[in-house]
């Protein structure tokens, strides 16, 4: 029977020890891939959010390009039927509702586009951060408790 015990066959020092930890690899890439995920986020976020910004300028811009736009949605929500008629005069409530429903529509991708970077920035904080280097600030800027020196005169 072998030994299989390296440094008692001889052939390492009893002094040598491994630097390396075998799971320690695995989670820097862990990190790396959460970081990458969140970095992905943010970008897809910001993409939308150029996006939406864009469109909604060139529109204030021309608005005559979204009156199509505005017409087909009337027609989805309603058309004629949902208009107003009060003694005699006729208000399109259904072009207030189209702007109204778009208007809500915009919001909500905006909302959205801003939850991705939000949460992508959350993923790079809780990843990226080395939080010993953040607690050793902390400890040398106000001391051990913060109440010790607040306590000195």
């Amino acid at each position: 029977m072998g030994v299989s015990d390296p440094i008692v066959r001889g052939e390492r020092e009893p002094g040598w020890v491994s630097d390396s930890r075998p799971l320690e690899g695995w989670h820097e890439g862990l990190r790396l891939a959460a970081t990458l995920i969140g970095l992905g986020l943010m970008l897809i976020g910001f993409y939308f959010a150029i996006r939406l910004f864009g469109d909604i300028y060139s529109g204030l811009k021309e608005p005559e390009r979204l009156t199509p736009f505005i017409e087909s949605w009337e027609k989805v929500i309603g058309g004629k039927g949902l208009d107003i008629t009060v003694a005699g005069q006729t208000y399109p409530a259904s072009r207030v509702s189209a702007i109204l429903v778009l208007g809500g529509g915009c919001w909500a991708l905006v909302y959205v586009a801003i939850g991705f970077m939000s949460a992508g920035a959350r993923i790079v904080s809780w990843t990226a951060t080395d939080r010993q280097a953040i607690r050793r600030i902390i400890l040398q800027t106000f001391g051990k408790t913060g109440q010790d020196d607040a306590r000195s005169p």
